[in-house]
């Protein structure tokens, strides 16, 4: 049998890089984020109408109506189901349009329980 003179594999790709825990933990959060902000982006996309606002950290969406009563209407509707799903709700009213912005706690940002808010509304 004849006999290779070679270093093995993992000592020719170079010295290990010991990481810090700090680093490890780093990475694995930016993993995470990042996978979150995937399934975040492919709900929304379910969800006609909704579009992100604010640089990622809301969603809106504009509904019209035939008549102002209508609009006042949901956008009573609205208030009270952001109310009691405890999210943070902003709304324009004019001419029988409604603009709804969802926005998510400050730290958070858009959340699946926003995105379920969104979708109790339309």
């Amino acid at each position: 049998m004849e006999r290779e003179d070679r270093e093995p594999a993992c000592a020719a790709a170079g010295p290990v890089e010991r990481l810090k825990p700090e680093r490890v933990q780093e990475g694995l959060a930016a993993r995470l984020a990042h996978e979150r902000n995937a399934r975040i982006t492919v709900r929304l996309r379910s969800l006609a109408g909704w579009k992100f606002a604010q640089r990622g950290k809301a969603i809106t969406r504009v509904r019209v109506f035939r008549e102002t009563h209508e609009a006042v209407a949901f956008a009573a509707f609205a208030a009270q189901s952001a109310a009691s799903h405890r999210q943070p709700l902003r709304l324009a009213i004019a001419e029988g349009r409604v603009i709804v912005i969802l926005q998510g706690r400050k730290s958070r940002g858009v959340t699946q329980e926003v995105l379920d808010l969104a979708a109790t509304l339309g």
